[in-house]
């Protein structure tokens, strides 16, 4: 039950950060990816910001449950697989990984 509160609460966290453009997000602390996330969300159109939220919904949900089942830090986890990426990146990882699992 915790795992599933701390993903939800990570994905909310995501989500509210919003998208990027052309920044890339920072994963190096908790506070300057959630900065980032933030200045990457003010740089997409509406369209790709649904992108965007989709694939960092899927991602949170795959790869922070790994951490988590895995005994890590969630946060860390996806801070480090979403490091030095663009919003673009990111909706590509999120297609790569719904093309994966169908």
């Amino acid at each position: 039950m915790r795992i599933l509160l701390s993903c939800i609460l990570i994905a909310s966290l995501l989500l509210a950060a919003g998208c990027s453009g052309g920044s890339s997000i920072d994963g190096s602390s908790p506070e300057a990816f959630a900065t980032s996330m933030k200045k990457a969300a003010e740089e997409l159109s509406p369209e790709q910001q649904a992108q965007f939220s989709a694939s960092v919904a899927l991602i949170t949900m795959k790869i922070g449950t790994k951490a988590a089942m895995e005994g890590k830090d969630p946060m860390k986890a996806i801070g480090e697989e979403l490091n030095g990426m663009t919003a673009e990146e990111v909706i590509e990882l999120g297609d790569r990984m719904a093309e994966a699992k169908e």
